[in-house]
């Protein structure tokens, strides 16, 4: 039921939020959660009854039912679903919390909203038409399982590093948070192609050198939670990729299938984790391949830095079409990337 919270609130921040604030609100949420799952070891820390602690990790999660008062439906749902009091109720009292006023213009507005809306609704079998779509959805969810994998299997392989089990697992989860503020940064301006694949090459370092030092407690846990730090950061780019890669009406089953697809691969790594109970190293070279093979998946994904979120099918088609394998799109070269990109658009037009 969390997994589903989470997929509704992050298709609920890309629906309500505006392009300028909505990266940043999504790694505000990311850096919400690495919180709590930090306070979840000093809780099983001072809780010894599990019992409790399932008390103790569970009732702060009564809050949510707060939510159906304080935050308002999204109203890109409400313009789909036509139910435009609603709609209209809402929008006034985001204009009055941004002190803006409603114009006289604004009935008008919505009639056209509204036709604009029930011609982006299509099936999210149209992506099946478009090998671009496709190759893209493929790839995100091939890097999202693995990513998912390498996450999940680090966690469980706690029970075969040697030293604190508490304080690993702090360790473990204390560094995502520079990991996410890493990798909000970078692929700001170095782009998110770029940044993922440095990132998770570093990733893909670090966990194999603890094969070397397996009687280190401190070496083993330090660089499995510097592997797990960039491999946080790539997770960053990676949803940052996945709206910028699938048009409006898509975009919200995109996070979606790719999510249930990643939690579905997650199901092989107990298994593969306990084969750490006779061999402490086998774990680490298949966490090493896990990042290794998301490295390589993730560098065939199109540069979508400064490319605005595409509404429709047609828009989101396009991307990437005039990228090499090897093209660099960072901060620096992206207005004149992005411009001689427009004019070849143009002349395969005419």
């Amino acid at each position: 039921h969390f997994i589903n919270f989470t997929r509704c609130l992050i298709s609920y921040i890309v629906e309500l939020c505006g392009e300028r604030l909505r990266n940043l609100t999504v790694v505000s949420s990311f850096l919400g959660w690495v919180t709590g799952v930090c306070l979840v070891s000093l809780l099983s820390w001072l809780i010894a009854d599990w019992k409790y602690l399932l008390w103790a990790l569970n009732l702060p999660s009564a809050i949510f039912f707060l939510f159906w008062w304080l935050i308002p439906e999204s109203p890109r749902f409400l313009l789909s679903k036509d139910k435009i009091p609603k709609f209209k109720k809402i929008m006034t009292k985001i204009a009055k919390c941004n002190g803006k006023k409603i114009g006289p213009e604004f009935e008008s507005l919505v009639v056209i909203a509204q036709e604009e809306e029930k011609k982006k609704k299509v099936p999210f079998t149209m992506v099946l038409k478009s090998f671009s779509l496709i190759k893209h959805l493929i790839l995100l969810s091939i890097a999202l399982s693995l990513a998912f994998m390498f996450y999940t299997g680090i966690s469980l392989n706690l029970h075969n590093m040697t030293g604190n089990m508490f304080l690993n697992y702090f360790m473990l989860t204390i560094f995502e948070l520079p990991g996410i503020l890493f990798g909000h940064w970078s692929s700001a301006y170095f782009g998110r192609r770029l940044s993922a694949v440095f990132f998770q090459s570093l990733a893909t370092i670090n966990i194999i050198i603890p094969v070397f030092f397996l009687d280190s407690p401190w070496t083993v846990s330090l660089f499995c939670s510097i592997s797990k730090m960039f491999s946080g950061s790539t997770y960053v780019c990676l949803y940052k990729q996945i709206g910028e890669l699938f048009p409006t009406p898509l975009r919200a089953s995109a996070y979606g299938i790719t999510g249930v697809i990643a939690l579905a691969a997650t199901v092989i790594v107990p298994s593969i984790i306990a084969i750490g109970h006779d061999s402490k190293a086998t774990p680490y070279y298949f966490l090493c391949g896990f990042v290794l093979l998301q490295t390589i998946t993730i560098s065939f994904l199109p540069e979508t830095l400064g490319i605005p979120y595409p509404q429709t099918i047609k828009e989101a088609m396009v991307i990437g079409k005039d990228q090499s394998y090897f093209s660099i799109i960072y901060k620096g070269n992206l207005h004149k990337k992005r411009s001689n990109q427009t004019t070849k658009a143009e002349e395969t037009k005419d």
